[in-house]
Formats: structure tokens, sequence, C-alpha cells
């Protein structure tokens, strides 16, 4: 973790296109003392759904740096294979983001997928939970949201 040697405070125009916590974590990813940082957004996802999706989106800037976490989840994003570790009978969602993910293989959960698609008007990828400790997941084509719930 980061630990500053001063405060640094910027103040924004109220009057700007972006939210202040894009601008921030533009900041944040544009700084090289960051650059082999991770960055989580501590959000507890409550209120207007249309901030709500907006922080969502902004895990598109740097999907490989970015996760979202409060106390109920995490929250990341991935157009790629990966492995999660996580305490058995966790619950994982699998939400597209783009239109459709194809040939998606998955291991370590009470329903794994063989080769099957997940598309974003369905949702089929929701409320499944891990067997395993170690969760993987191939696909060859979309990105998708992960929520694990704690």
């Amino acid at each position: 973790m980061y630990e500053f040697q001063q405060d640094k405070i910027i103040r924004l125009n109220t009057d700007k296109d972006e939210t202040d916590l894009e601008y921030a974590l533009l900041w944040v990813i544009n700084n090289n003392d960051f650059k082999n940082h991770k960055i989580a957004i501590i959000n507890n996802m409550l209120g207007r759904i249309d901030h709500i999706l907006g922080v969502l989106y902004l895990l598109e800037i740097d999907e490989n740096r970015i996760s979202i976490m409060n106390n109920k989840a995490s929250i990341f994003l991935s157009s790629s294979a990966f492995e999660i570790s996580l305490p058995i009978n966790s619950t994982l969602s699998l939400i597209p983001i783009s239109e459709e993910v194809k040939d998606i293989y998955t291991n370590g959960l009470l329903y794994n997928l063989n080769g099957d698609s997940l598309h974003r008007n369905k949702t089929r990828g929701l409320s499944n939970k891990n067997l395993d400790k170690i969760v993987t997941l191939n696909f060859s084509v979309g990105k998708l949201i992960i929520v694990v719930n704690n």
C-alpha cells in the first residue's frame, strides 16, 4: 500500500465532464509513482443507478489493475482467462459486459460451464458457488464483470 508523505489536495471545478472518481483514477493511472500498483475503488454501490453503472464501466479504464470493493462484494473485469482463490461456497457471478462471451470453460464451480456462451441480455451467469478453493475460467471472446460476494 502506498503511503503519502504529505496530503495532496486537488481542487476540481464542480462544472466538469468527468466524475470525481474518474478524474482520480486517471490521475493515479497517469502518475508514474503508481504504475505498478493495483487500484481498489472502495464504494458501497448504493444510491443512484446511473452512478453505480458509471463506476462499473470505469473498470474498463485499466481492467488489469482496477477493482471495486465493499463489505459485501469484490468486483473486477476480465477479457481473458483467470484463476482466483476463494473460500469454499463463495457466491460468484459472471456478468457479460460485452454482448456475448463465448466458449466459456470453468472449473471449481457448482455449475461449471463447458464451452457455453453467456449473453448480456440473459441472467445465466448469476449466483454460482465454488466447490473448490481455486476457480479457473477460460473464454475466447468477450468481457465479463465478475462479482464475488463476501
